[in-house]
Formats: C-alpha cells, structure tokens, sequence
C-alpha cells in the first residue's frame, strides 16, 4: 500500500510546533545550567544564566531551521516555478 502522501503546506504547522517545544527544552535547559553555576561557581552573578538562555536560543534556532529547510517546502515550491 503506497504512503499517504502530506502537502507541504500540512508540513509546516507540525514543524513549527516540534520547533516551540524544543526551544522551550532548550532555553529551559539553559536557565537551570546556568541558574546552577551561577550558584555554585560565580556567586550569584546574572551572566551565566544571561549566557544559558543565549546558547539555548541560538541552539534551538539552528534545529529549526534545519528541520524547516528539510521538509521538502522549499524545494516542492521551487519545482512549481
């Protein structure tokens, strides 16, 4: 039996909500790393939590990204020209 075929416009809103999620991990994951050293190692200073959140987002941006450019939307649109 032959896959359902997805239209790539069905692609994005899944792909924009895995997006969501995993830059809520990301920058969540960030906070607490950075909220912990910031406790342990740096007396209570705001830079490495400031720092966590930044490498978080930009981790999370790069994923997606990458997940947007692979669902096949750019390249499918691109054929129809």
């Amino acid at each position: 039996m032959p896959a359902k075929q997805v239209l790539c416009e069905d692609q994005i809103p899944s792909a924009l909500d895995k997006c969501i999620a995993d830059t809520i991990i990301k920058v969540g994951s960030g906070v607490v790393t950075g909220g912990a050293l910031s406790l342990v190692l740096f007396r209570r200073r705001l830079w490495p939590i400031t720092l966590g959140i930044g490498i978080g987002t930009g981790m999370a941006m790069a994923n997606c990204q990458n997940k947007l450019n692979s669902t096949d939307v750019v390249r499918r649109n691109l054929e129809r020209k």
